[in-house]
C-alpha cells in the first residue's frame, strides 16, 4: 500500500507548514503510519531556513526541523 501523502501550503514556508510537517512526521513515525509529506508555500523564497521560532518550538517538544528548507508551490509539487 502507498503511503498517504500529505501536502502542508502556507505563505512563505518557514513557519506554518514546516511545523506541521514535522509535527505530521513525527506522529506517523510514532505510530507506524505510512505517511509522505512534504510542506511550500505559495510566495516561499527557495532555499530560506525555517524560522528560529518555528525550529525552536519543535525542538521543545523533541522534533527537529533544523534541515528544513523553503520550497515554493509549483507545478510537480502539485502533481506529487
Amino acid at each position: 500500500m502507498d503511503p498517504l501523502r500529505v501536502l502542508f501550503v502556507c505563505t512563505g514556508n518557514i513557519c506554518r507548514s514546516p511545523m506541521a510537517e514535522g509535527l505530521a512526521r513525527h506522529h506517523a513515525a510514532r505510530r507506524g503510519l505510512a505517511l509522505s509529506c512534504a510542506s511550500v508555500g505559495l510566495i516561499a523564497r527557495d532555499g530560506m531556513p525555517a524560522s528560529e521560532h518555528g525550529v525552536s518550538a519543535l525542538r521543545a517538544k523533541g522534533i527537529d526541523i533544523e534541515g528544513h528548507r523553503a520550497r515554493r508551490l509549483g507545478s510537480a509539487e502539485v502533481a506529487w
